[in-house]
């Protein structure tokens, strides 16, 4: 999980780092933790979790738990049955209070 957490803050370094110099926010919050940082830029730049998700890119930490077997295996004991299947659209989603963009009704 280290190396999901640290690809996720990689992610929203770049993440920051573009917003900023596109003069959209006005820190990068590098002192903040992920979840903290996030709301910060999002606060300045109400589409930054947009950017994020809208993004593509799932961070190759995160691809390798999903392709683990022995989550497969996991999941499958817990009912989900022997043939899972993700979604195909690799991405991060921030999900924000009072954003409706980022609700995600359960699927």
């Amino acid at each position: 999980m280290d190396a999901v957490q640290n690809s996720i803050e990689a992610t929203l370094d770049q993440l920051a780092k573009d917003l900023f110099a596109d003069g959209k926010i006005k820190s990068t919050y590098p002192d903040l933790d992920w979840t903290q940082r996030l709301l910060a830029m999002n606060k300045d730049f109400p589409d930054a979790t947009i950017i994020l998700h809208k993004s593509g890119k799932l961070p190759e930490a995160m691809y390798n738990i999903f392709t683990d077997n022995k989550i497969q295996l996991i999941a499958e004991y817990l009912g989900c049955g022997p043939d899972l299947c993700l979604s195909p659209i690799w991405n991060l989603r921030g999900k924000l209070p009072a954003h409706p963009e980022t609700v995600v009704p359960w699927h």
